[in-house]
């Protein structure tokens, strides 16, 4: 009898320390923190040679062709279907004291031949491949007068990180499917650009190269355990 009464006890103890096995839905999506240093090569924007400025046309004729541009514009936004809401990835900012590139960062500031345009530095799971989701670079701290693009981390089989960046401020009107575009930008030089995307080693720093404008990525995985 006292042996049927140990076995139960026994069973109570071990099915209340190991419990029934989680569901495989149950485990906690990683989360990494991600940071970029953004930069301008200051020598090579100085000794570049910049392309001559197209002629202006006159002030009458570009005030028309504003208003012109921007009636068409309201009527393709006006008979345009409603656009669906963009995707989003939740992501949080990473205060200054616990950032890997800080010491980067504070060389890059010290050396006169770059320009410090920013370091970010965030938080979020990877997203899937066959549908990435791409955070504006503005929402995470980046000067829009000073450059713009996006930045998506996503996973394969292994975790990439693709940046999108452009120098310079964002064209001030968007484009409608209409042929539309910033008055004078046809003839203007493309500003300098990054679009590329690389395979992420964990706390590996990764460099994207671009003549006059760079970028320094690490990506490191977040112990949950410690938040």
């Amino acid at each position: 009898m006292r042996g049927a009464k140990f076995s139960a006890i026994a069973l109570i103890w071990l099915g209340g320390v190991w419990g029934p096995a989680a569901p495989a839905g149950a485990a906690q999506e990683p989360v990494y923190q991600v940071e970029l240093l953004v930069f301008r090569n200051a020598d090579t924007s100085r000794n570049t040679p910049e392309a001559p400025p197209a002629p202006a046309p006159e002030a009458d004729n570009r005030l028309e062709q504003l208003l012109a541009r921007l009636e068409i514009a309201q009527r393709v936004e006006d008979d345009a279907p409603p656009a669906e809401a963009p995707a989003t990835v939740a992501w949080e900012p990473v205060i200054a004291g616990t950032r890997i590139l800080s010491r980067d960062a504070a060389t890059l500031r010290r050396l006169s031949a770059y320009d410090l345009l920013a370091h970010l530095a965030w938080t979020q799971p990877a997203t899937m491949a066959d549908e990435p989701v791409s955070i504006p670079l503005v929402e995470l701290g980046l000067n829009p007068d000073e450059a713009h693009g996006s930045v998506t981390f996503y996973k394969k089989r292994y975790l990439h990180l693709g940046i999108d960046l452009k120098l310079g401020a964002a064209p001030l009107a968007p484009d409608f499917g209409s042929g539309l575009t910033r008055i004078g930008a046809a003839s203007a030089p493309a500003p300098p650009a990054i679009s590329d995307s690389r395979r992420i080693r964990l706390d590996q720093a990764i460099y994207f190269d671009q003549p006059e404008i760079g970028v320094v990525a690490i990506v490191n995985r977040v112990d949950q355990s410690d938040e």
